[in-house]
């Protein structure tokens, strides 16, 4: 090798090379000295050597644990120090507490407490003291406080004179009552402001509705907006519900439309943001059936019953709506058209206007089918009479274009109702000896609509339920009651595998989810449940 190498040497004398020098005692060691073999004596002083070390890690053992144990001493020493403070700052906290809570008292027994002066110590007493104010049922006591108070000013209160009097009051105990945390001890709820509203105002107002009338709806609904703003939303709902419900449903039943002045939408809209849903199922049955009634005997010449019927359009579900004026007002406008006399020298449209007054209220297709039945084949026939006579063509023309004038724009523009314009003027056009006009293309059949339902209602036998079960049968289609369901008191049939239908006043109203029920003629029905 040339290069470096590396060497591992046993001492200073292998640096030069030099054998290291044989030690004695090596040589010696290995020697036996059989005169001087001892081995209990070894072996004793083996298990001493090893009894010793066993000692030494024991009582190193001990000696931690009990340095592990002075630790923990201290700690706890430390926690109790700690602890102790924290009682004894308590104690001091709920002394003082005592001393407010006396004087409170004191004053409240001797009738010289305002609602003031115990906010202001009780708020004190909350804010400096909080964690045993709230530990110890603080607000407790500021209940049983309020309520005396709160009880003594509400006695004197007319909730329908000044609904807005006690709001300020009860919002400074709102402030005082409403804890920030949930309460730590079990007989102390998380709101007591709740508990005093429930126990002092609720009964206040109780009363106030036994007195109230409906149709001055304003005091009570001033009562209802003003305190909606501080009192919380389920008391509000059980209010509306429990209380100012049942006294509008039951001047409902005693309303007449035939005598009453006072118009009901004026007194029963007012509420539709609060009680609209509980309307639906309670007052507008009732509500329908009077104005059913009401209209029994009227005519068309009477616009009030538009006047009454306007208010209920978009308030009254369209199904609802519909079904109404199909049964109540349609039949008596096919009676004006029938009465109706198409005279081209002296025409008088008292008849044409009372139904063309209905033309914003009516469904357009209802509207177009009692136009398109009863006023123009008598129209088209009054025409062909004229052109006989051999008239002024251009009297013709001015008559067709005032009468499509007479007409809103929506039903001229209607499919149906252009086919009989343009009839007309077809006949036209062969008066004079022109071609004849081409036909428009047919307007689209409406299955299942409203009008459809007229011709079913007004075409009714006398057993319409049984034609229904007949037609059913027939087609092999299950027509079966259902136990217990009804709808605005009539009972609900199964129609098929997922149909529901029952029969108001001949209309056969029908539903495909169980919830919501549409007019439907019975072929309609039929066809679904195929």
């Amino acid at each position: 090798m040339t290069g470096p190498e590396q060497r591992i040497l046993s001492g200073y004398h292998a640096i030069s090379g030099v054998k290291k020098p044989t030690d004695q005692w090596e040589i010696r060691k290995d020697k036996k000295y059989s005169n001087f073999d001892l081995p209990e004596l070894l072996h004793n002083l083996n298990l001493l050597v090893e009894i010793a070390e066993q000692n030494i890690v024991t009582n190193n053992q001990e000696l931690c644990n009990l340095e592990d144990r002075l630790v923990v001493i201290e700690q706890e020493t430390k926690k109790l120090g700690e602890s102790i403070n924290d009682k004894d700052k308590s104690i001091e906290s709920l002394e003082k507490m005592i001393v407010i809570m006396e004087s409170l008292n004191d004053a409240l027994k001797k009738n010289m407490l305002d609602s003031n002066q115990a906010i202001k110590r009780l708020t004190e007493m909350k804010e400096n003291y909080y964690p045993d104010y709230r530990l110890n049922g603080g607000s407790v006591l500021a209940l049983s406080i309020s309520q005396i108070l709160i009880k003594e000013m509400l006695s004197t209160w007319d909730p329908l004179q000044d609904p807005t009097m006690p709001i300020e009051e009860l919002k400074k105990w709102k402030e005082l009552l409403t804890l920030n945390e949930p309460c730590a001890v079990g007989f102390q709820t998380s709101d007591e402001f709740q508990t005093l509203i429930w126990q002092e105002w609720v009964p206040q107002v109780q009363k106030a509705c036994g007195q109230w009338k409906c149709r001055d709806y304003n005091s009570m609904l001033k009562l209802v907006e003003q305190s909606a703003e501080l009192i919380p939303t389920d008391i509000i709902s059980k209010v509306l519900e429990n209380m100012i419900l049942p006294q509008i449903q039951s001047e409902v039943e005693k309303w007449d439309p035939l005598t009453d002045l006072v118009p009901i939408h004026l007194w029963i809209h007012p509420w539709l943001p609060y009680l609209s849903k509980h309307f639906e199922t309670i007052v507008y049955p009732t509500l329908r059936q009077k104005l059913s009634v009401a209209l029994n005997a009227w005519h068309p010449s009477d616009n009030s019953a538009k006047l009454m019927l306007q208010p209920w359009i978009n308030v009254f579900q369209q199904g609802y709506m519909e079904a109404f004026l199909i049964k109540n007002i349609v039949p008596k406008l096919q009676a004006a058209l029938h009465a109706f006399v198409i005279n081209p020298h002296h025409q008088q449209l008292d008849n044409w206007n009372w139904v063309n007054a209905w033309s914003d209220v009516l469904p357009l297709p209802t509207l177009v089918e009692l136009l398109d039945q009863h006023f123009f084949p008598k129209w088209l026939k009054t025409l062909t009479m004229w052109i006989n006579m051999n008239p002024n063509h251009e009297q013709i023309s001015n008559w067709y274009t005032g009468w499509k004038s007479l007409m809103p724009a929506v039903i001229v523009e209607h499919p149906t109702i252009k086919g009989r314009f343009h009839s007309a003027l077809d006949i036209m056009s062969r008066a004079v000896g022109g071609p004849s006009m081409p036909q428009p293309p047919p307007p689209p059949t409406i299955h299942g609509g409203l009008a459809e339902a007229v011709r079913t209602a007004s075409q009714m036998p006398h057993g319409f339920k049984e034609l229904v079960q007949k037609r059913c049968e027939e087609r092999g289609i299950l027509w079966m009651p259902i136990s217990g369901r009804f709808r605005e008191a009539k009972q609900v049939y199964r129609c098929g595998a997922r149909l529901q239908a029952f029969i108001d006043r001949g209309v056969l109203f029908v539903s495909q989810d169980g919830t919501n029920f549409a007019p439907m003629s019975v072929q309609s029905m039929l066809e679904l449940c195929e």
